[in-house]
Order: C-alpha cells, then structure tokens, then sequence
C-alpha cells in the first residue's frame, strides 16, 4: 500500500483516507482490508490516474474459506505434512528427485514401514509409483523434490495455498486495481472505513490575578487501529451528523427469474376422412389444437397459467414486465426518502495545520486549542445540587472562532489541581458557566414559603364570569461569604410552569431550566436575595346556570360592579320567577300522582262488587269519582305543559339576560 496523505477523523465513527500510491507503466496496486470493511470500501472507493487509464479493480470473493475450497479437488491436510499431502496425491503423474535417480511416474500410494537399528525399531514411509508399467518404490526420506507434472493440479495447490495464507490474516481481503499508462506518476486513491471516534478533552488555567485573562487548551485523541503507520498526514476531525449506513455490497446478489416453460406440440395421429354431408359442421380448426396441452405447456406471449413465485396471474405478461421493471426504481425512490428525510444538522471541522504522525495501533493527542479565554471565576448557586455551599465555577466565552466539541474539562488554578467538569459543545460566540468544585468559603441558607391570596378580580364578559385569585411562593436566599475576595454570584431559581417573577427584578439571563440573576458578593459580607413567583387562578361560571341565593352571594361579597347592579337586579328576578314555576309544576306533578293513584285504586275494587242494588250504588259512585279524577287529571297535564313551556322561556330569558352583561372588577 502507497503512502497515506489525508486522514478525515468522524464524531461519528468512520474515517475518510486518502493514499497515494506511486506507479509505472501498466500497474497494479494491491490493497488489503478486513472483510468487515468492504462494503465501506465499495461503497466509498474512488481511484484517479493522473496520466494514465483505470482499467478495473478486481477483489477478493465474500465466499468462506470452505466455499471456496470447495472448488478445487485438492484438499490439505491439517496434520501430516508432505508425507499427508502427497498421499492424496494419488493418480497424479509426478517426478521424483533423488540424489542418484529422477523418475516419472504415478502416485499409487504411501505406505509405512518397520525398520530396525540395533535395539531400536523406526517407521519409514515409502512412496510406491507407477512408471514404465512397473510399480517402484522410493524411501520418502531419500527424495528431495517431488514435482507435480499436471498443470491444473499445480494451480490449485498454489490457489489453496493462497486462499490459507490470506484468511490467516484476520480475514484480510485483497483488493487489486490494474491501470494502464507510460512513465512514473502517482495513482490517488480513497476510501471510506469504520474508525474509533474521535474524542476531545481541555485544560483551563485560571490566573492568581484576577485581571489577567484565563488560558485554556484542547486536545483531540485519535486512534489509529490499522496496519499501516499515519506518517505526516495531513489530519482534519470533523463533528457533525452526516447521513451514514451501511449497505451490503460485498455479498454476491441473485435475482429469481421467471421460468417460461418451453412449448410443445403434439404428435399427429392418423387422419380418418369419412363421407361427405351436406353441411360440414366443424368444432374447431382440424389443424388448430383448443385442447389442454398434454405437457402442461403454456404460449409464452400469453399469461402464463400461475406465477412461479405462487401468485396467479390477472394481466398480460407485457404489463407485468413493465410492472416489474418500475418495482425497483419505486423502492429505490423510496429507501431513499426514508434515508434523506431527517434534518441531520450542521457540520464542522478541525483542520491541524501541522503533519500529525501516528503509529499502526497508537493513538495520539492532536492539540485543537491554545489561547487565552474571555471569562474568569464565578461562584454558581443551584439548591437542588447543593443547599449548603454554591460551586466555584469558570465563565467562559467562546472566542476561538471554532464550534469545539464536548469533553471533560480539567481546571488548573495556583498551579494545582482545583476540579474538573464535562463541557457542552460551544459553538463560537456561546457561554457557558461550567461548575468544577464546591465553595466552602460562601455558605447559603435558604426559607420557602408560600401564601394563597382570595379573589382579587372579576371579570365578565358574555354571560361568563371569571374569578382570579393568586398563589404566591416566595424564597429568600442568605449568602455569608468568609472569603477575603469580592466574588460574582450566579444565582440560579428553578423555572415553574405558569408561574411568572413578581416584585423581583428580572433576571440577567434564563437557561432552559432557570433564571439566573447575577450579583456582587463583597467579601467577609452577608447578602439577601429574595425571589418572589406568582401563578394565577382562574375559576369559570357561567351566570345564567346559579340560583337567586348563588347570586345574591356574590353581589352581597362586593363582585358586581354598580353599573351590572340593575342588570344584576333583573337576573335575580328570572331566577325567582323560575323558582316559582318549578314549585307549581311540582305541585301539578304530585296531584297527577295522587289522581292516577286514586283511579287505580277504583279500578281495583270494581271487580269484586256484586250485582246487589246497595252494591250496584256503590259501583255508580265509584265509576263517578273515577270519572272525576280523570277529568282533573286531563286539566292538570295541559297546565305542566304551560308550566315547562314557561320554564324553557324563563331560562332562554336568564340566558340572555346574563349575556348583557360586561364588566371588570377589581376587589
């Protein structure tokens, strides 16, 4: 592999390189990667011959190491040795080397044996070869080179052999790029892979004094995991959220065709001709077969029976060539809506001005800052952190002109390590007031109380009447400094959904949680601090739904305004009118019940009367006195009628009455 010239380092995980490669004349230039990187590299790959021609780019198979023996008819063994391989040999014509013969001939076999010298007995191996239509052994330890004469054979061995030593290294893949041209030049090439993400950390120094500007450093750490060095690259870090995935190019690809049975046509049997008739009637064409074909066969240009794929067919083949051919340009369209649809946001970089060099598997601190910070010493106070104590703290202003990504920062303050904090990302211009340790010298004490206030103002408007009250919530902080320095205090007030400052100053600046209300601690002093929330209460009525005594309560507590007193006055009135229309129709329903109850109970006695003239008078009376009730029951139901209908007006009345009035009133 050529030099590497330009690494780009990404927040999120890959890393952009660009190599040069020097070349002459018709070239080829190897490249080796893992396997798990080649559909980064395909994917990404971008090869310039500056004075000649790329010809192709030719790289390894995604196939196992067992699939791919698989095509070959030699198999190594993985003990043995020679002696193991050349007794697979067998059938394959060989040439033989001693130190006193060269012979020609066929593997038959190797057998083991027994041999002695002295007390000792050893096995030797024999190659037997079939040469000169005799079979010859050789002592395997006496031949010093045996040559394979089939030129296939020699192939594979070599081609195994080369597939073992290339998934020895950790599943390397080899990818060759073949260029044409005249002379020296230098190929450039490019790629896309996976790499660790770069990461960032700072150090602040604050000075003794307390005029002097504080003095900050970045660092980026970067990992170089591969196998070839960084030597003076020129290196660029880049944070952002670039649309990235990952997609499966290196794995072979097989599209299911559509299988068109081939048609056939069936054998002609003998031909009978009968007699002639005077209208020849005929079925069919004779020469033209309608029936089922015996095979099974179907026309091609026409719809095929059922779809290979299980799925019967409804439309001419035509149409579903053209249907199929627009399926795949309409998922394509849409992947890549489903890719493209998120905001992925601003991009930004750091490119170090200076060649970087980092080792094959080191890692490296690149420095990204360097410079005098706007900001000093602060004390930050957040009761939900810490009650007793604020935290020293560091103002910082970013003035580098670069959006510096988030890591740990390590302040430094007397020459000594004073804390550390974890840092947001800053784009240039942003603040941050960034806690790094607790301030014993200040101590806070701080009382919450909270209050309800009554109803304070009335407001009507369409017949609605809205009643608004308060609660109140009020904190004071006490701060006792102990130090012998003047400090800047950050006080910071937890933000309260529909709650809003009250006879408080407005706060120097709110974060997404807090207001934030600055202050000149003065040392060996005390200093108060309160902050005073009002949240609102709203009750809703509606006028025209109360009764005269709901009404009368509220114009008796003072919430009607004296101009609404008339209009108040005549809603009073509806509601008392409807008051005593209720009580009347009340009192029509429970004499309809008291009638209906007598009726029922005439009619129960009539049957047991008797037909006895004493009786007979009896039975008259009651017949009349039913005949009573049911006259009077009829008169009552017409006036609830009248009554309902006049209830229904009195309330469209009330509603109305309720509308025209239109006032504030403060209490």
């Amino acid at each position: 592999m050529g030099k590497v010239r330009r690494v780009t380092l990404y927040k999120h995980g890959l890393g952009f390189f660009e190599v040069a490669q020097p070349v002459e004349g018709d070239a080829e230039v190897a490249l080796s990667f893992k396997m798990e990187e080649m559909n980064d590299v395909l994917k990404s790959l971008t090869v310039h011959d500056p004075a000649g021609t790329v010809v192709s780019v030719s790289y390894d198979s995604h196939k196992a190491v067992a699939e791919l023996l698989k095509e070959i008819a030699l198999e190594l063994p993985k003990t043995g040795g020679g002696a193991a391989l050349i007794a697979r040999l067998q059938g394959a014509e060989v040439v033989a080397r001693t130190h006193t013969r060269q012979l020609r001939g066929s593997v038959v076999g190797l057998e083991a044996r027994s041999n002695c010298a002295g007390d000792k007995i050893y096995q030797e191996n024999w190659l037997t070869l079939w040469s000169e239509q005799s079979l010859v052994s050789l002592n395997l330890a006496e031949i010093l080179s045996i040559e394979l004469c089939d030129e296939k054979l020699r192939s594979d061995l070599s081609y195994c052999l080369d597939v073992l030593l290339k998934t020895s290294k950790r599943e390397a893949k080899q990818l060759s790029i073949f260029t044409r041209g005249q002379g020296e030049r230098e190929l450039q090439l490019s790629y896309l892979v996976e790499a660790p993400a770069w990461k960032s950390s700072y150090r602040i120094l604050l000075p003794t004094d307390p005029q002097q500007k504080p003095f900050w450093e970045g660092w980026a750490l970067v990992d170089n995991p591969r196998d070839e060095d960084w030597e003076e690259v020129e290196l660029t870090l880049v944070a952002g959220l670039p649309v990235s995935f990952r997609h499966d190019l290196y794995s072979p690809r097989y599209v299911e065709r559509r299988e068109i049975r081939v048609q056939r046509e069936a054998t002609v049997g003998p031909v009978s001709v009968g007699g002639a008739v005077p209208q020849p009637v005929f079925a069919a064409d004779p020469f033209v077969s309608v029936s089922c074909d015996p095979f099974g066969s179907v026309d091609p240009f026409a719809c095929p029976a059922a779809d290979p794929f299980g799925a019967p067919c409804a439309e001419p083949l035509a149409a579903r060539v053209a249907h199929l051919s627009a399926t795949p340009q309409a998922v394509a369209s849409e992947r890549a809506a489903q890719v493209v649809a998120e905001s992925m946001g601003e991009m930004f970089h750091y490119r170090v001005r200076h060649p970087v060099t980092v080792k094959r598997n080191q890692s490296a601190l690149v420095p990204i800052v360097g410079q005098e910070a706007e900001g000093g010493k602060v004390v930050l106070y957040n009761a939900a952190e810490r009650r007793e104590n604020p935290f020293a703290a560091v103002e910082l202003t970013n003035t580098t002109g670069l959006t510096l990504e988030g890591g740990p920062l390590l302040v430094i303050e007397e020459h000594s390590y004073a804390g550390e904090a974890m840092l947001d990302t800053l784009k240039p211009g942003d603040r941050r007031i960034v806690p790094y340790a607790v301030d014993l010298a200040v101590q806070v004490e701080s009382q919450q109380n909270q209050r309800h206030e009554s109803i304070h103002q009335v407001k009507v408007v369409n017949g609605v009447m809205t009643l608004l009250s308060a609660e109140m919530d009020s904190t004071l902080y006490v701060f006792e400094n102990k130090d012998d320095r003047d400090k800047v205090l950050w006080l910071e007030h937890p933000l309260r959904a529909g709650w809003e400052l009250h006879d408080t100053p407005a706060e120097d600046e709110r974060s997404v949680s807090h207001y934030r209300f600055r202050h000149e601690l003065k040392a060996r002093a005390h200093l108060e601090v309160r902050v005073l929330l009002k949240r609102i209460h709203s009750q809703v009525l509606h006028l025209h739904t109360l009764d005269a005594n709901q009404l009368e309560y509220y114009r008796k507590g003072g919430y009607f305004s004296p101009e609404a007193e008339a209009g108040v006055n005549r809603l009073r009135g509806i509601f008392e009118q409807r008051v005593e229309l209720q009580n009347q129709r009340l009192q029509t329903e429970q004499r309809c019940r008291e009638l209906n109850a007598e009726i029922e109970r005439c009619r129960g006695i009539l049957p047991s009367l008797s037909t006895t003239a004493e009786e007979a008078q009896l039975r008259a009376n009651y017949v009349q006195s039913m005949q009573a009730c049911e006259k009077e029951l009829k008169e009552l139901r017409a006036t609830a009628e009248i009554l309902r209908s006049d209830m229904l007006r009195k309330a469209d009345e009330a509603i109305n009455c309720a509308r025209d009035l239109d006032f504030e009133k403060n209490l």
